[in-house]
């Protein structure tokens, strides 16, 4: 734990030649428990993670534009997925904030998004791999522990993404395809709604995202009487109750 905390706020101490200094340090904080059990729980804070990383690119951006106050619209918000058709749908809309906001309306000219990855990858199979590299499911890029696998071919994740960044900036331009459309009822995902729902992710619920039935649950868990989102569930799945 002393370790790790001192790798996330690296210093001076961490130059070669103060080498014994940053030990002492460590050994330091290894024998004060209080102090190990403030940093345990920092380093598990989401909360804690967020400013810290916020913190240094607000005052960066704020001395180059000479101004000072608030950056960032607003706090970060964290929602609990809770079913494969949620994760999904999280994934497109991340994967189109770009086209959102109007910076490309391509996906290669989508910089830091994981649609860009997946089709740069593509990009470096040998042709006669492809095929077969577009019918895998999809997976997680950094295959890290509690990697899933979604139950959508590549191929089509990707022809649903450009579906909808086409849609979003060209509306009501074109008709959904019938192997989006499969993709979408594969996951008990409504086809006419889903786009709107996609689009506005952040105002439809509040701490979940799933079908009615798992947010009443959650609800439940959390001791609730209930949670944002039943009915913008009920428009994005097929079936809920």
């Amino acid at each position: 734990m002393a370790e790790r905390w001192l790798r996330t706020y690296p210093g001076r101490l961490d130059k070669p030649e103060n080498a014994k200094q940053r030990e002492l340090k460590k050994q330091a904080i290894m024998g004060d428990k209080d102090k190990l059990k403030k940093y345990r729980k920092r380093l598990g804070s989401l909360s804690w993670f967020m400013g810290r990383l916020n913190e240094p690119l607000a005052k960066l951006s704020n001395q180059q534009d000479c101004c000072t106050g608030r950056f960032w619209e607003g706090r970060f918000s964290s929602q609990a997925l809770l079913d494969e058709a949620a994760v999904f749908s999280c994934m497109a809309y991340v994967d189109l904030n770009p086209v959102r906001a109007r910076i490309t309306e391509k996906l290669e000219g989508s910089n830091n998004t994981s649609i860009k990855r997946r089709i740069d990858e593509l990009k470096n199979i040998k042709p006669i791999n492809v095929q077969a590299h577009l019918d895998t499911s999809i997976t997680s890029l950094s295959n890290k522990l509690n990697s899933k696998i979604l139950p959508v071919p590549l191929k089509d994740y990707i022809g649903l993404v450009e579906w909808a960044g086409k849609s979003i900036i060209y509306p009501n331009k074109g008709s959904l395809p019938a192997n989006v459309r499969s993709s979408l009822e594969r996951l008990n995902l409504q086809p006419n709604h889903w786009l709107k729902q996609v689009e506005n992710f952040g105002r439809h619920y509040g701490c979940v995202i799933g079908p009615v039935e798992k947010i009443r649950d959650k609800a439940k868990q959390l001791k609730r009487r209930c949670l944002k989102g039943i009915s913008a569930a009920c428009q994005l799945y097929q079936s809920s109750s």
